[in-house]
């Protein structure tokens, strides 16, 4: 049964007309200037019933992103108009004008391509992947946060001589030796914690007797811990356990200070993964969860690959294993 919800959106352009006028210079054949007819900007606006299951779980992103995604539109929208103008009044040449109006008319059309992919969108990843294409093509480099992990997991299992990277879901048998692959896109702050079939939780990163720390530099594959250094599985703890790694464009502070606590609940560490309020005996402003939109494939050695969703700046993935005897 699908579930349909009031989410208040603000304003989704859905459909963008782009008519193209003559736009004469003042004088040309024209005392009345006709810029109102080199762009018009046909919306709907989606204030009512919303499809929740096109946005997952984490709606208030999504909401967010769609009306940072409304106001870059129109802004391109007032500023296809001023070329007209400034263009008119002699501000600027013909062929300035050419030049920057065909980069805003084609940014434009490429948004009514997208926005259809987005409103035919199956399911809930397929929606999340439309929108973060718009949201990055759309929303200012300033603004928009692009963040994309690769994340192995290297096991070393007793009696072999190498490591080699484990898939997610996959056995790791107790005494195998363990070490992790991050790289980022971007400068981040990254967190690793494990958390064991019994809800223990064991922090790995950042690690005081580890000789780097946060922020981890971009475009550079990083070793946890450094080598020659690894973890190893012990015997306790069989059964399904899971390494989350977060990473960041900015540093969580309420990650940082409950990863600091002796004992961390594994609900109040995801809540902290996105800087939300967490009140022990009550859940936070969202259920605890895998945040970002999972890549398939990878370079060799990487388990896997993520990247943010639109509007959200950190990354929140889940890396489960069986723990074997």
């Amino acid at each position: 049964m699908r579930v349909r919800s009031r989410v208040g959106l603000g304003v989704l352009p859905l459909a963008v007309g782009l008519v193209l006028g003559s736009c004469k210079k003042a004088g040309q054949g024209s005392s009345k200037p006709d810029c109102d007819t080199e762009i018009r900007y046909d919306a709907r606006k989606v204030e009512g019933r919303v499809d929740v299951a096109k946005f997952g779980v984490e709606a208030k992103t999504s909401v967010e992103a769609v009306r940072q995604v409304d106001a870059a539109v129109e802004r391109y929208t007032s500023r296809w108009r001023t070329l007209c103008m400034d263009y008119k009044n002699g501000a600027m040449t013909p062929e300035e004008y050419r030049s920057e109006s065909r980069d805003l008319r084609e940014r434009m059309e490429r948004l009514e391509s997208q926005l259809l992919v987005l409103e035919h969108a199956p399911d809930a990843e397929s929606y999340q992947k439309a929108l973060k294409e718009i949201y990055n093509s759309m929303v200012s480099a300033e603004q928009a946060v692009d963040l994309r992990l690769d994340f192995g997991v290297l096991a070393q299992k007793p009696g072999e001589s190498s490591f080699t990277a484990v898939p997610r879901d996959g056995k790791i048998a107790t005494g195998t030796r363990v070490y992790f692959r991050v790289k980022t896109n971007a400068q981040a702050h990254v967190y690793l914690y494990q958390e064991t079939a019994k809800g223990e939780i064991n922090v790995m990163f950042p690690h005081p007797k580890m000789p780097m720390a946060n922020p981890l530099p971009a475009g550079k594959e990083l070793r946890i811990p450094p080598e020659p250094g690894y973890f190893t599985l012990e015997a306790e703890g069989l059964g399904v356990e899971q390494v989350h790694i977060v990473a960041s464009a900015e540093p969580l502070a309420k990650l940082e200070t409950s990863l600091g606590k002796p004992q961390p609940t594994a609900e109040e560490l995801a809540c902290g993964a996105r800087d939300l309020s967490y009140n022990p005996g009550t859940s936070c402003d969202t259920q605890a969860r895998t945040f970002g939109l999972t890549e398939p494939g990878g370079p060799p050695g990487v388990s896997m690959s993520a990247s943010n969703e639109a509007g959200a700046s950190s990354i929140h993935q889940i890396f489960s294993f069986e723990h074997t005897p």
